[in-house]
Protein backbone atom coordinates (compact mmCIF):
# COMPACT_ATOMS: atom_id res chain seq x y z
CA UNK A 1 0.00 0.00 0.00
CA UNK A 2 3.09 2.27 1.04
CA UNK A 3 4.29 1.35 -2.54
CA UNK A 4 1.41 2.34 -4.18
CA UNK A 5 0.89 5.75 -2.15
CA UNK A 6 4.79 6.65 -3.46
CA UNK A 7 4.33 5.59 -6.98
CA UNK A 8 0.45 8.01 -7.00
CA UNK A 9 2.87 10.73 -5.45
CA UNK A 10 5.34 10.40 -7.98
CA UNK A 11 2.94 10.56 -10.47
CA UNK A 12 1.40 13.86 -9.14
CA UNK A 13 4.47 15.44 -8.85
CA UNK A 14 5.94 15.12 -12.23
CA UNK A 15 2.07 16.05 -13.53
CA UNK A 16 2.29 19.58 -11.45
CA UNK A 17 6.03 20.06 -12.42
CA UNK A 18 5.10 19.60 -16.22
CA UNK A 19 2.17 22.06 -15.82
CA UNK A 20 4.13 24.43 -14.21
CA UNK A 21 6.79 24.05 -16.58
CA UNK A 22 5.02 24.30 -20.08
CA UNK A 23 6.66 23.94 -23.07
CA UNK A 24 9.25 26.45 -25.24
CA UNK A 25 8.26 27.22 -28.66
CA UNK A 26 11.02 29.02 -31.10
CA UNK A 27 8.22 30.60 -33.10
CA UNK A 28 9.16 29.66 -36.95
CA UNK A 29 11.07 32.04 -39.53
CA UNK A 30 10.07 31.81 -43.26
CA UNK A 31 12.88 33.64 -44.20
CA UNK A 32 11.22 36.10 -45.28
CA UNK A 33 7.72 34.96 -46.26
CA UNK A 34 4.41 35.23 -43.72
CA UNK A 35 5.10 34.26 -40.51
CA UNK A 36 1.76 34.97 -39.17
CA UNK A 37 0.66 31.03 -39.16
CA UNK A 38 3.71 30.09 -37.46
CA UNK A 39 3.11 32.96 -34.94
CA UNK A 40 -0.52 31.79 -34.06
CA UNK A 41 0.91 27.90 -34.01
CA UNK A 42 3.66 28.94 -31.32
CA UNK A 43 1.44 30.79 -28.99
CA UNK A 44 -1.49 28.33 -29.19
CA UNK A 45 1.08 25.53 -28.09
CA UNK A 46 2.87 26.99 -25.34
CA UNK A 47 -0.22 29.80 -24.12
CA UNK A 48 0.02 28.19 -20.81
CA UNK A 49 2.81 28.36 -18.44
CA UNK A 50 5.35 28.19 -21.94
CA UNK A 51 7.82 29.99 -23.18
CA UNK A 52 7.60 31.80 -26.90
CA UNK A 53 10.93 32.80 -28.30
CA UNK A 54 11.00 35.14 -31.54
CA UNK A 55 14.93 34.82 -32.41
CA UNK A 56 17.29 37.24 -32.38
CA UNK A 57 18.40 38.39 -36.15
CA UNK A 58 15.35 36.84 -37.26
CA UNK A 59 12.80 39.16 -38.94
CA UNK A 60 9.15 37.73 -38.81
CA UNK A 61 6.79 39.14 -41.21
CA UNK A 62 3.24 39.55 -39.35
CA UNK A 63 1.40 40.21 -42.97
CA UNK A 64 -2.18 39.60 -41.51
CA UNK A 65 -2.13 41.77 -39.03
CA UNK A 66 -5.06 41.65 -36.55
CA UNK A 67 -5.23 38.24 -36.12
CA UNK A 68 -6.41 36.98 -32.60
CA UNK A 69 -3.38 35.04 -30.79
CA UNK A 70 -4.28 32.78 -27.86
CA UNK A 71 -4.84 34.25 -24.64
CA UNK A 72 -1.76 33.44 -22.11
CA UNK A 73 -1.24 32.70 -18.63
CA UNK A 74 2.06 32.48 -16.82
CA UNK A 75 3.55 32.67 -20.33
CA UNK A 76 7.27 34.06 -20.87
CA UNK A 77 7.44 35.92 -24.76
CA UNK A 78 11.26 36.43 -25.42
CA UNK A 79 11.40 38.96 -28.32
CA UNK A 80 14.93 38.83 -29.14
CA UNK A 81 14.32 39.26 -33.19
CA UNK A 82 12.52 42.00 -35.24
CA UNK A 83 8.54 41.54 -35.81
CA UNK A 84 7.37 43.73 -38.58
CA UNK A 85 3.93 44.91 -40.06
CA UNK A 86 2.89 45.50 -43.51
CA UNK A 87 3.87 48.73 -45.49
CA UNK A 88 0.31 48.82 -46.71
CA UNK A 89 -2.57 50.98 -46.18
CA UNK A 90 -4.76 47.72 -47.01
CA UNK A 91 -5.49 47.33 -43.19
CA UNK A 92 -7.30 50.63 -42.17
CA UNK A 93 -10.47 48.51 -40.89
CA UNK A 94 -7.93 46.77 -38.28
CA UNK A 95 -8.49 47.89 -35.02
CA UNK A 96 -4.94 46.80 -33.76
CA UNK A 97 -2.07 45.07 -35.45
CA UNK A 98 -1.51 42.58 -32.71
CA UNK A 99 -2.99 42.14 -28.95
CA UNK A 100 -1.27 40.27 -25.72
CA UNK A 101 -4.14 39.18 -23.37
CA UNK A 102 -3.96 37.28 -20.40
CA UNK A 103 -2.61 36.86 -16.80
CA UNK A 104 0.67 36.92 -15.26
CA UNK A 105 2.59 37.24 -18.41
CA UNK A 106 6.25 38.26 -19.03
CA UNK A 107 7.30 40.25 -22.08
CA UNK A 108 11.06 40.71 -22.85
CA UNK A 109 13.88 40.65 -24.63
CA UNK A 110 15.73 43.25 -27.23
CA UNK A 111 13.91 43.32 -30.12
CA UNK A 112 11.10 45.06 -31.71
CA UNK A 113 7.64 45.89 -33.30
CA UNK A 114 7.66 47.82 -36.54
CA UNK A 115 4.57 48.69 -37.86
CA UNK A 116 5.73 50.91 -40.97
CA UNK A 117 3.56 53.33 -40.63
CA UNK A 118 5.27 55.71 -42.55
CA UNK A 119 2.56 54.86 -45.58
CA UNK A 120 -0.05 56.37 -43.71
CA UNK A 121 1.60 59.38 -42.36
CA UNK A 122 3.35 60.14 -46.22
CA UNK A 123 -0.48 59.19 -47.67
CA UNK A 124 -1.59 62.46 -45.37
CA UNK A 125 -3.34 59.71 -43.73
CA UNK A 126 -4.35 61.16 -39.89
CA UNK A 127 -5.98 57.70 -38.58
CA UNK A 128 -4.91 54.14 -38.76
CA UNK A 129 -4.58 50.84 -36.96
CA UNK A 130 -2.70 51.15 -33.99
CA UNK A 131 0.08 48.89 -33.25
CA UNK A 132 0.03 46.89 -30.47
CA UNK A 133 -2.81 46.56 -27.47
CA UNK A 134 -2.04 44.84 -23.97
CA UNK A 135 -5.03 43.60 -22.49
CA UNK A 136 -3.03 42.05 -19.23
CA UNK A 137 -3.55 41.35 -15.23
CA UNK A 138 -1.65 39.32 -12.59
CA UNK A 139 1.93 40.12 -12.08
CA UNK A 140 2.55 41.26 -16.10
CA UNK A 141 5.29 42.92 -17.47
CA UNK A 142 6.86 44.32 -20.29
CA UNK A 143 10.67 44.68 -20.51
CA UNK A 144 13.28 46.66 -23.27
CA UNK A 145 11.69 46.01 -26.14
CA UNK A 146 11.55 48.67 -28.61
CA UNK A 147 8.01 49.85 -30.63
CA UNK A 148 8.24 52.03 -33.14
CA UNK A 149 6.34 53.66 -36.42
CA UNK A 150 2.90 52.72 -35.60
CA UNK A 151 0.10 53.79 -38.16
CA UNK A 152 -1.50 55.50 -35.07
CA UNK A 153 -0.66 55.33 -31.65
CA UNK A 154 1.91 52.54 -30.44
CA UNK A 155 0.85 51.05 -27.19
CA UNK A 156 -2.73 50.64 -25.89
CA UNK A 157 -3.08 49.53 -22.41
CA UNK A 158 -6.85 48.66 -21.63
CA UNK A 159 -8.39 46.83 -19.04
CA UNK A 160 -4.76 46.00 -17.53
CA UNK A 161 -4.21 45.74 -13.72
CA UNK A 162 -0.99 45.07 -12.27
CA UNK A 163 1.09 45.98 -15.38
CA UNK A 164 4.63 47.24 -15.40
CA UNK A 165 6.02 48.25 -18.63
CA UNK A 166 9.95 49.06 -18.25
CA UNK A 167 12.89 50.11 -20.17
CA UNK A 168 10.81 50.15 -23.51
CA UNK A 169 11.79 52.64 -26.32
CA UNK A 170 9.03 53.85 -28.32
CA UNK A 171 9.75 56.34 -31.10
CA UNK A 172 9.28 57.25 -34.44
CA UNK A 173 11.79 56.98 -37.12
CA UNK A 174 11.45 60.40 -38.80
CA UNK A 175 14.03 59.63 -41.63
CA UNK A 176 10.98 57.71 -42.58
CA UNK A 177 8.74 60.96 -43.38
CA UNK A 178 8.51 62.59 -46.25
CA UNK A 179 9.39 66.48 -46.64
CA UNK A 180 6.28 68.36 -45.90
CA UNK A 181 4.75 65.50 -44.00
CA UNK A 182 4.03 64.28 -40.15
CA UNK A 183 3.25 61.58 -38.02
CA UNK A 184 -0.33 62.40 -36.67
CA UNK A 185 -2.25 60.88 -33.81
CA UNK A 186 1.04 58.50 -32.95
CA UNK A 187 0.13 58.58 -29.42
CA UNK A 188 3.33 56.89 -27.18
CA UNK A 189 0.72 55.45 -24.88
CA UNK A 190 -2.75 55.49 -24.79
CA UNK A 191 -4.33 54.30 -21.20
CA UNK A 192 -7.63 53.69 -20.47
CA UNK A 193 -9.99 51.21 -18.04
CA UNK A 194 -6.87 49.86 -16.27
CA UNK A 195 -5.92 50.25 -12.29
CA UNK A 196 -2.40 49.68 -10.99
CA UNK A 197 -0.10 50.15 -14.09
CA UNK A 198 3.72 51.44 -13.83
CA UNK A 199 5.60 53.01 -16.77
CA UNK A 200 9.06 52.96 -15.76
CA UNK A 201 12.44 54.56 -17.42
CA UNK A 202 10.76 54.08 -20.76
CA UNK A 203 12.04 56.59 -23.92
CA UNK A 204 8.80 58.27 -25.89
CA UNK A 205 9.65 60.25 -29.05
CA UNK A 206 6.80 60.55 -31.09
CA UNK A 207 4.66 63.09 -32.83
CA UNK A 208 1.44 63.60 -31.20
CA UNK A 209 0.83 62.49 -27.06
CA UNK A 210 4.06 60.90 -25.59
CA UNK A 211 1.11 59.69 -22.74
CA UNK A 212 -2.77 59.92 -23.21
CA UNK A 213 -4.65 59.16 -19.94
CA UNK A 214 -7.99 58.38 -20.55
CA UNK A 215 -11.35 57.50 -18.20
CA UNK A 216 -10.76 54.50 -16.32
CA UNK A 217 -7.81 54.69 -15.21
CA UNK A 218 -6.94 54.61 -11.52
CA UNK A 219 -3.17 54.79 -9.53
CA UNK A 220 -1.21 55.23 -12.40
CA UNK A 221 2.50 55.59 -11.88
CA UNK A 222 4.76 57.10 -14.68
CA UNK A 223 8.39 57.51 -13.28
CA UNK A 224 11.86 57.99 -15.24
CA UNK A 225 10.10 58.90 -18.50
CA UNK A 226 12.31 60.78 -20.98
CA UNK A 227 9.74 62.57 -23.51
CA UNK A 228 10.43 64.31 -26.95
CA UNK A 229 9.25 66.14 -29.55
CA UNK A 230 5.69 65.73 -29.25
CA UNK A 231 2.70 66.83 -27.00
CA UNK A 232 3.54 65.99 -23.57
CA UNK A 233 1.81 63.78 -21.19
CA UNK A 234 -1.81 64.18 -21.26
CA UNK A 235 -4.72 63.58 -19.01
CA UNK A 236 -7.86 63.36 -21.20
CA UNK A 237 -9.25 64.12 -23.27
CA UNK A 238 -11.99 63.37 -20.88
CA UNK A 239 -16.20 63.55 -20.79
CA UNK A 240 -16.81 63.53 -24.39
CA UNK A 241 -20.39 63.36 -25.05
CA UNK A 242 -20.94 64.29 -21.49
CA UNK A 243 -19.76 61.30 -20.45
CA UNK A 244 -18.50 61.07 -16.53
CA UNK A 245 -14.53 59.65 -17.24
CA UNK A 246 -13.27 59.14 -13.87
CA UNK A 247 -9.41 59.42 -13.68
CA UNK A 248 -7.67 59.21 -9.93
CA UNK A 249 -4.55 58.51 -8.29
CA UNK A 250 -2.30 59.56 -11.18
CA UNK A 251 1.93 60.37 -10.17
CA UNK A 252 4.46 61.66 -12.81
CA UNK A 253 7.91 61.82 -10.99
CA UNK A 254 11.30 61.84 -12.78
CA UNK A 255 10.35 62.52 -15.94
CA UNK A 256 11.77 64.85 -18.44
CA UNK A 257 10.23 66.97 -21.38
CA UNK A 258 12.57 67.73 -24.93
CA UNK A 259 11.11 69.65 -27.67
CA UNK A 260 7.27 69.25 -26.58
CA UNK A 261 4.34 70.68 -26.94
CA UNK A 262 3.56 70.80 -23.18
CA UNK A 263 4.61 68.85 -20.41
CA UNK A 264 1.48 67.82 -18.35
CA UNK A 265 -1.81 68.77 -18.86
CA UNK A 266 -5.52 68.13 -18.74
CA UNK A 267 -7.56 67.96 -21.86
CA UNK A 268 -11.69 68.07 -20.84
CA UNK A 269 -14.62 68.47 -23.97
CA UNK A 270 -16.47 71.98 -22.89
Amino acid sequence: MKQLFFILGALLVLSYISQSQGATCTVTNAGGGDDTNNIVTAFNNCKSNGVIIFSAGKTYHFNTPGTTLATLSGTTVSILGSIVFPASTSFSDVSYYMTFKGSNVVINGTGDLDGNGQVYWNAGKTGGPKLVKFQLTGSSSITGISIHDSPAQHVSVNGCNGCVFRNLNVYITWSRIQSGKKASNTDGFDIGSSSNVQIINTKVDNGDDEVAINGGVYNLLISGMNCSNGHGISIGSLGKSNANDIVDGVVITNTSFYNTQHSVRIKTFL
